[in-house]
């Protein structure tokens, strides 16, 4: 794996899982970064899928086993912990183990995973002078901003809320698939991108920007500054947000391999991270309940409780679903 996507997976795991921390934290706003994580998920994803091969059922088939056994494991210790409660009829076990889920995430990808295999089909082509990616994110954008103009409802600011256990908005969805179509564009131009030379001050400058831009509309709107009509402009903060933070990762690539290098344990951290970023979406949840139910400690050391059971569940979960998944994927591969 390209090291500077390995990062970009790990940073995307330490900003979701921090997101759900708003009731460890003694202040709930340190909490936050959760959709900056979703969408560089989303766009590494996009990256790493750009090259779809063989037909849609096995193709599709290899990515629910990569997800599934997980969503499995983690929903039955769930039931029983208790923390997935109620009568378990077929209703609700479909809903559990098959979708939605649980998980808002695991819906999204399930879907997302779908549109974007066929539109990698697509003939590649070069319309007016702009690319074929390209002008899937036009298109993209055009219906996210029909439905939003037509159908959304602007009174309250909502634009980014996602619901767990399956009854979130799926408006996000939208800019989700912008982003695995901005990794898809940076795996297509990677010898591009790669080799780009990093400018301190105007990729700092950029990154900077969109940040402060994202931070300030949030604001604005939480304080009724602004109309609710304006909210549509904080996913795009955020989108453009992820691909400055793309455009400058891709072109550390080299220095972050050389830090690897001179760090083997922090790099070996970063990379076993990367690696459990699925199961540590899925852990943490109960785990934070739990450890809000039963631990008597505080600040900081209920973080520290945290962070080390969802670390170690996590790789537990990836050890057991690996050994499900891989004969398999082997078996799908074959075929």
């Amino acid at each position: 794996m390209i090291f500077y996507i390995t990062f970009l997976r790990f940073l995307a795991a330490l900003l979701i899982t921090n997101s759900h921390f708003g009731a460890i934290y003694p202040r709930g706003s340190f909490a936050c970064g959760g959709m900056l994580g979703n969408l560089i998920f989303f766009a590494v994803s996009g990256y790493c899928l750009y090259h779809v091969r063989g037909n849609f059922w096995r193709w599709y088939g290899q990515r629910l086993l990569r997800i599934y056994p997980a969503v499995v494991i983690v929903t039955l210790f769930g039931i029983l912990i208790g923390y997935h409660w109620g009568a378990l009829t077929w209703e609700l076990v479909l809903r559990l183990f098959v979708y939605p889920t649980y998980y808002h995430f695991i819906a999204a990808i399930v879907v997302l995973y779908v549109v974007f295999y066929f539109l990698m089909k697509l003939p590649d082509f070069r319309l007016l002078g702009i690319d074929k990616l390209a002008w899937l994110s036009l298109v993209v954008f055009a219906l996210y901003l029909t439905m939003y103009i037509s159908f959304y409802d602007k009174t309250v600011y909502h634009i980014e809320h996602v619901d767990e256990a399956g009854t979130g908005q799926k408006f996000p969805w939208f800019i989700f698939g912008e982003s695995m179509l901005l990794g898809a564009m940076f795996r297509k131009y990677d010898h591009y991108f790669r080799v780009r030379r990093f400018h301190l001050a105007r990729d700092s400058f950029l990154m900077l920007f969109f940040a402060v831009g994202y931070a300030a509309v949030r604001f604005l709107l939480k304080m009724g500054k602004i109309p609710g009509e304006y909210q549509i402009l904080s996913p795009i903060f955020l989108y453009l947000l992820t691909a400055a933070l793309f455009w400058s990762a891709s072109s550390l690539d080299r220095a972050l391999e050389r830090w690897r290098g001179s760090n083997r344990s922090a790099g070996r951290v970063v990379e076993t991270i990367s690696n459990l970023t699925l199961e540590i979406y899925l852990v943490q949840f109960a785990v934070i309940a739990f450890v809000l139910k039963w631990s008597k400690v505080s600040f900081p050391l209920n973080w520290l409780v945290c962070v080390a059971t969802i670390l170690l569940e996590a790789a537990l979960v990836h050890w057991v679903a690996s050994r499900v998944t891989a004969p398999l994927i082997r078996v799908l591969k074959r075929q």
